[in-house]
């Protein structure tokens, strides 16, 4: 019997993974569905030897990331990705300063309605994107601009997304690049488990089916697609959520 069974080969399951080898659990197994480890990330390289990343890019934060500590210790070139550098083409027209111009837009709308709730004697109450950009009368592009952050920044429609939330947005800064790709820090964990677990601890398209637990508590079973049925302590499950 493991003493865990991952599921799923990308960041968080190689993090994981390796969280358990430092504190002593070597009888671990990963298992992943697709042909590769690295899940959402994948970093290709152009016909010139320009790396691109087709999934997640970068760290979030650059003082509190913890894979960004482990990218620097193990001498992967980080480089800032500073948001204020972004150019934001709306309808094929540059909007210079995109992202402040809609948080000066966000910042003006919320204090208008701020200053309505105090006249009228409400309390102070958080706005959403639609309606503070609606009482800033903002234009057209900012609007879609805004639908780009729905998407990009929290996934959500925009007119529920909240202003405050997004005004006191710590990472506006921006983060860390790796500057040869995403793809050095998952080849780096990778590296880093098999040293600490043993080559086979990663099994690729091997999909899981099921997980049921044991009818004695003293574990879980797990089922794949291939038929087989492996038993271990613990079950973790790294897959993707959508988010």
């Amino acid at each position: 019997m493991h003493d865990s069974i991952i599921i799923g080969a990308g960041v968080a399951g190689l993090a994981a993974a390796r969280e358990l080898a430092d504190a002593g659990k070597t009888n671990i197994l990963i298992l992943e569905a697709g042909e590769r480890v690295g899940g959402r990330v994948r970093t290709v390289e152009t016909p010139r030897g320009v790396p691109i990343d087709l999934g997640a890019s970068w760290f979030h934060g650059r003082d509190d990331s913890e894979l960004a500590q482990r990218a620097a210790l193990a001498n992967i070139p980080l480089v800032i990705d500073d948001v204020r550098f972004l150019r934001t083409v709306v309808q094929g027209a540059v909007v210079p300063s995109a992202r402040a111009t809609m948080a000066t837009l966000l910042r003006q709308g919320f204090e208008t309605l701020q200053q309505q709730a105090k006249a009228q004697g409400q309390p102070s109450v958080d706005a959403t994107f639609g309606q503070a950009l609606a009482a800033a009368s903002a234009p057209p592009p900012m609007q879609l601009l805004a639908d780009y952050f729905r998407g990009i920044w929290a996934s959500a429609r925009t007119p529920a997304l909240s202003t405050q939330d997004f005004r006191n947005d710590p990472y506006g800064v921006g983060g860390l690049l790796p500057k040869r790709g995403m793809g050095d820090v998952v080849a780096h964990l990778a590296q880093g488990v098999k040293a600490a677990v043993g080559e086979g601890a990663i099994r690729l398209s091997t999909a899981v089916t099921a997980v049921t637990g044991l009818a004695d508590a003293a574990g879980y079973a797990v089922q794949t697609a291939s038929g087989d049925t492996l038993r271990a302590r613990s079950v973790i499950f790294t897959g993707s959520v959508g988010v």
